[in-house]
């Protein structure tokens, strides 16, 4: 039985498709009766639109996520900041953005290093009970005076954690001595002990570097000269402890 033009127009579309493929690699000429395969072999990108869509979605949610954690950690500290001023703002800001992702991970966190400390036989509980994820939580929790410091005081924990739970609470610290909260940082940031292997990136070694110049410029200020001894001890030792330990 014959077919009629249009059902062998489309008959032979559709058993053709493979030879007006070789055709096109061979560069004969292309009519406009062709698969839809040439239009993704052409211009592959337009039939990928939903994909960057999808990815940009993403990526802006990423962002309003990020933008809001950031925001929160701003308002707690602000809110119990002793003393505040537009200086204190830029340099927290830079504090929390470079260590935004940093994470406690396997190490020791605060309730550990305080159980370690006191030689207590239940520091696997206390370790079960630490935060791992958000740092943030436990600058909340001394700022708010509940519940950790019922259970360690930050002066000491520092010194009983290990280099991955230092990186983990050194944003804490930073933003505590901002806030005018004196947990003995610097004794800590001037000792080899607290600071070898502490995991620092080229960032995080920046901002810490901007730290420590703001603090010592407090201090010049306020003509403390002991204190000012102090931090520039800390300055001495972290330049040869990093390597990107300079302004930016």
């Amino acid at each position: 039985m014959a077919f009629t033009p249009v059902r062998l127009k489309i008959h032979r579309f559709a058993r053709c498709s493979a030879k007006w493929r070789c055709k096109n690699v061979n560069g004969w000429r292309m009519t406009d009766s062709r698969p839809i395969e040439w239009g993704f072999f052409r211009q592959p990108e337009k039939y990928f639109q939903y994909e960057k869509q999808e990815k940009s979605m993403r990526n802006k949610k990423k962002q309003a996520i990020r933008q809001n954690r950031i925001d929160s950690i701003m308002q707690i500290v602000r809110h119990h900041a002793q003393i505040w001023d537009t200086e204190r703002e830029i340099l927290a800001h830079k504090i929390i953005d470079a260590f935004y992702d940093t994470q406690l991970g396997n190490g020791i966190g605060f309730y550990e290093a305080n159980a370690h400390d006191d030689y207590s036989p239940d520091w696997q509980m206390w370790r079960s009970k630490d935060e791992r994820i958000y740092w943030e939580k436990i600058l909340a929790m001394v700022n708010q005076n509940c519940p950790y410091p019922q259970q360690f005081h930050p002066m000491s924990a520092f010194t009983f954690m290990d280099n991955l739970g230092r990186h983990f609470a050194l944003p804490c610290y930073l933003l505590w001595e901002l806030q005018g909260r004196d947990y003995f940082t610097c004794y800590h940031l001037a000792s080899a002990y607290s600071t070898n292997d502490l995991p620092l990136n080229k960032t995080q070694q920046i901002v810490l570097f901007e730290f420590v110049q703001f603090m010592s410029h407090l201090y010049q200020q306020n003509a403390d000269d002991v204190n000012l001894a102090e931090w520039d001890k800390v300055h001495a030792h972290l330049s040869k402890q990093f390597m990107y330990f300079q302004a930016a």
